[in-house]
């Protein structure tokens, strides 16, 4: 299963949960069209946290979508931040940026808040500063506060 979330836009905030079927990546594949249709900048974080991981059928379709798209994806997307904890998930990254890496900046980290940090920068670098406080105040890190002592 495959989640597109906007409701942050300019993030797109993309969550991977096992087990993925071509039909899932289909679907997305015509969201992330969808997407760049709009001809507008944004900021995309790819949550892998829950993924086993693609076939390699899986992983040339994602290939060769990103190959299709590459004029539309270096114009309108800022960069992509890469959600990935399992070795397994870290190795299909790998594969799918081997067959084609990305046109546009990337990170891999490990936590969501790390991508958010990461994504509002770019948004921020973009001009895009109230964008990227909202993705920060949502999906940042959150700071406990020390209590005083009387």
């Amino acid at each position: 299963m495959i989640e597109v979330d906007e409701k942050l836009w300019p993030l797109v905030l993309i969550r991977y949960e096992a087990p993925l079927s071509m039909e899932d990546l289909e679907l997305l594949s015509a969201r992330l069209s969808d997407i760049l249709a709009r001809q507008e900048p944004y900021v995309a974080i790819a949550d892998a946290r829950r993924s086993q991981g693609m076939t390699p059928e899986q992983r040339q379709h994602q290939a060769d979508w990103m190959k299709r798209h590459d004029t539309q994806l270096r114009k309108y997307c800022l960069g992509s931040a890469f959600i990935v904890t399992s070795a397994l998930a870290r190795m299909t990254v790998s594969v799918i940026f081997a067959l084609k890496p990305p046109p546009l900046p990337y990170t891999i980290v490990t936590t969501l808040e790390a991508a958010a940090v990461w994504a509002a920068d770019r948004l921020a670098a973009a001009g895009r500063t109230a964008q990227a406080q909202r993705v920060l105040t949502v999906h940042g890190p959150k700071v406990t506060p020390v209590p005083l002592k009387s």
